[in-house]
């Protein structure tokens, strides 16, 4: 999908549902997209916030951080409506379209799960999640959910890549976790 300046003057697109679905669903673009920020590190500075600021259907509305003065900068330094003591009021915010998770992964699974549970669309930054439990717990909610959702990937080099690269060489793994998707597909 394309933002700014080349986008389509379309009101409406196309969008493809989770792998294995085999169907599409239309939805409706919005005038603008009320961002949500969770965690205001560098990631989130470096990344996240300078594409941001170059789509004029953004609109940066609340950020939250461990540290309200690092939120209250970023704030600032990228133009958000409102700085949130907690995190839960910028995903409950009515203000709030869209929420942007890029803390350390504590926090991943309990905020994706709560914004979509008040329908918010989720962009949740790299690793997922802690553990292969918590992770099946945010795709189930995302299947389930008429929201977008989607994973930031991680920069390559993450201390993780060698161990996933050793691990999917190793046949039973592979296997281990081939038999664990089908064995849960088959229960749906």
């Amino acid at each position: 999908m394309q933002f700014g300046p080349n986008r389509r003057s379309a009101r409406s697109l196309r969008a493809v549902q989770p792998a294995g679905s085999g169907h599409y669903n239309e939805i409706t673009l919005m005038q603008q997209i009320r961002i949500g920020l969770l965690g205001a590190g560098g990631v989130a500075r470096s990344r996240h916030l300078p594409a941001l600021q170059n789509c004029p259907e953004v609109l940066l509305s609340s950020v939250w951080s461990r540290n309200i003065d690092k939120a209250s900068e970023v704030a600032r330094e990228f133009g958000f409506q409102s700085v949130q003591k907690n995190w839960q009021d910028v995903v409950h915010s009515s203000d709030t379209d869209a929420v942007i998770i890029a803390t350390p992964p504590p926090l991943h699974m309990p905020a994706t799960l709560l914004a979509l549970e008040v329908e918010k669309h989720v962009l949740c930054q790299a690793r997922m999640a802690r553990n292969l439990t918590e992770a099946r717990r945010m795709a189930d909610a995302a299947a389930s959910s008429s929201r977008i959702t989607a994973l930031y990937p991680p920069r390559p080099g993450l201390k993780g890549d060698r161990v996933m690269k050793r691990l999917l060489h190793d046949e039973h793994f592979v296997r281990d976790i081939t038999a664990s998707s089908t064995s849960r597909s088959n229960k749906r």
